[in-house]
C-alpha cells in the first residue's frame, strides 16, 4: 500500500502543513540536525515548528540526521546530542541517518555499514526506531545492507518512476 509523505528541512522554509495535508500528504519526516566529527553539531533552525504544526494536522512524523561523522565514536556522540534537541519529542516513524555526503564517501563499506549500526544501537538505547537513508548508489556501493542490524529501516532516495533497489526497504 502506497502512502504519500515528504521530507522537510530548513531549506523549505514556512511550511502551511494544513495545505500539505489537504494534498494528501500523510508523514513527514523532518530534519532534526547535522552532525559532525568535531563539536559542530547543528539542529535544524525549523525542526520544533515544523513538528508542532505537522501534528496539529495529524501528520505522522519521522526525523533524520544528516551525517558528516567518519568514526563510530562520533556518530555515537552526535546522535546522543541529536536526541538531546530531540527533547523526548514522539515520533510516529524512524529517526533515519542520512548517509550521502561526500565528506564520507571515502570510507571503507565496512566503516559506513558499522556507522549506521552505531548509529541505530544509539537511537534504540534513546527509545526510539533507527533508520538509514541513502541512495542507490550508496546502497549498493558504499553500504552493505545485509549487515544492518535487524530492525534498521530503509529509506531508499532514488527520483525515478520505480525503485530500483532489489535489497529490502520501507521507503522509497
Amino acid at each position: 500500500m502506497a502512502i504519500k509523505g515528504i521530507d522537510i528541512s530548513e531549506f523549505q522554509g514556512y511550511i502551511d502543513w494544513k495545505s500539505v495535508k489537504n494534498d494528501g500528504i500523510e508523514f513527514a519526516i523532518l530534519k532534526l540536525a547535522n552532525i559532525y566529527d568535531y563539536d559542530a553539531n547543528y539542529k535544524d533552525s525549523k525542526f520544533d515548528i515544523n513538528y508542532k504544526n505537522a501534528k496539529a494536522q495529524g501528520i505522522k512524523i519521522g526525523a533524520y540526521i544528516y551525517n558528516y561523522c567518519n568514526t563510530a565514536e562520533t556518530v555515537k556522540k552526535g546522535t546522543k546530542w541529536a536526541l538531546e534537541q530531540l527533547d523526548r519529542k514522539k515520533l510516529d516513524l524512524p529517526i533515519y541517518l542520512d548517509m550521502e555526503d561526500k565528506d564520507i564517501q571515502g570510507e571503507t563499506v565496512a566503516t559506513l555499514t558499522n556507522l549506521c549500526n552505531e548509529f541505530a544501537k544509539t537511537i534504540e538505547e534513546g527509545g526510539y526506531r533507527a533508520g538509514v537513508y541513502a541512495n542507490l548508489n550508496w546502497l549498493e556501493n558504499k553500504l552493505n545492507p545485509s549487515d544492518f542490524n535487524d530492525d534498521i529501516s530503509v529509506w531508499v532516495a532514488q527520483y525515478y518512476t520505480e525503485c530500483q533497489y532489489k535489497g529490502n526497504y520501507n521507503i522509497w
